[in-house]
């Protein structure tokens, strides 16, 4: 035997150990192989060899996909929704003060030009305010709480609805509110001295009567408000918080405080005649202070001293 033909047999040797030796299959395993391979699922199907990870991603990635996007339409319709009535109603507040600014400059609103010669030019004037309260009322109706405030604002710096003079005598509302809503507004640290809410023109069809709401100030917040010589006889201001408000000669008279936060508050010379302050938190310190609370409904435990 010569070297080349021992060296091939050795290689194969070789090879031949590299290799795994496994038994034949007996007959039972054969048929079960059969078995299992007839059950198999086809390639072309594109199921087979699929895990549940596989599956999974299957199903919920567009389970996610629809949700995802229905949320994020809801989202932006609503967005849209919201941006639209903030527009609505910036162009109503701004609508609104270029009107009233028109009826100042151009209609003697504030009736301060030379007195009129005529009747007729008095009716006017007096024609030029209820149109001034009617397109107030109307604007107040389409607007949030914090753009009431920035229009109650503009009114107050206008002399609209009361204010003190140089003289410091109190001038009456040139547009009267009775019957405006202004629950919720946020007045927190304004200085509104002297602003006038009750019902202004007594002989007016729309006035309330005594013990009637002029305007709604239900849950208002006053908190650290300068509301000096102010008028809130027969206005609502339930639930309001007049906390540490300076409310030293205001008119409350018949006005309704009833669950109202008075802590801290200045009521030097207020006027709580025939105010409701039923569970109201103030105490008798602050109550005996007051100008008047005749015929007030008082909170258990206080006292009122000034009957007059």
């Amino acid at each position: 035997m010569d070297e080349n033909h021992q060296d091939k047999t050795e290689s194969k040797l070789i090879a031949t150990e590299d290799k795994l030796w496994l038994p034949p299959l007996s007959l039972k395993d054969q048929k079960r192989l059969a078995h299992l391979q007839k059950k198999h699922i086809p390639q072309w199907t594109g199921f087979s060899g699929k895990t549940l990870w596989d599956w999974l991603q299957l199903l919920l990635i567009p389970l996610v996909l629809t949700v995802g996007g229905f949320l994020f339409s809801n989202y932006q319709h609503n967005s849209d929704q919201q941006q639209a009535l903030d527009q609505q109603q910036a162009t109503i507040l701004q609508t609104y003060i270029d009107n009233i600014q028109d009826l100042l400059l151009n209609h003697n609103l504030l009736g301060d030009s030379p007195p009129p010669k005529n009747d007729a030019d008095k009716v006017t004037i007096q024609e030029v305010q209820e149109l001034a309260r009617s397109r107030t009322l109307t604007a107040l109706k389409g607007l949030d709480p914090d753009r009431k405030v920035r229009l109650m604002q503009f009114l107050f710096e206008a002399h609209l609805i009361g204010f003190r003079d140089s003289h410091d005598k109190a001038q009456q509302p040139i547009i009267d509110l009775a019957g405006a809503d202004l629950a919720g507004t946020n007045f927190a640290k304004f200085k509104l001295d002297g602003i006038n809410l009750s019902c202004a023109n007594p002989e007016a069809e729309y006035n309330y009567t005594i013990n009637r709401t002029c305007v709604n100030l239900e849950e208002a917040n006053f908190h650290l408000a300068v509301l000096t010589n102010a008028n809130f006889s027969n206005d609502t201001l339930k639930g309001a918080n007049l906390r540490f408000a300076d409310l030293v000669r205001t008119n409350l008279s018949f006005a309704d405080l009833s669950y109202a936060t008075l802590t801290g508050a200045d009521l030097s010379g207020a006027d709580l005649s025939g105010a409701d302050l039923r569970l109201t938190e103030i105490n008798q310190y602050q109550l005996d202070q007051v100008l008047s609370c005749k015929g007030a409904s008082l909170p258990e435990g206080l006292t009122c001293h000034h009957n007059q």
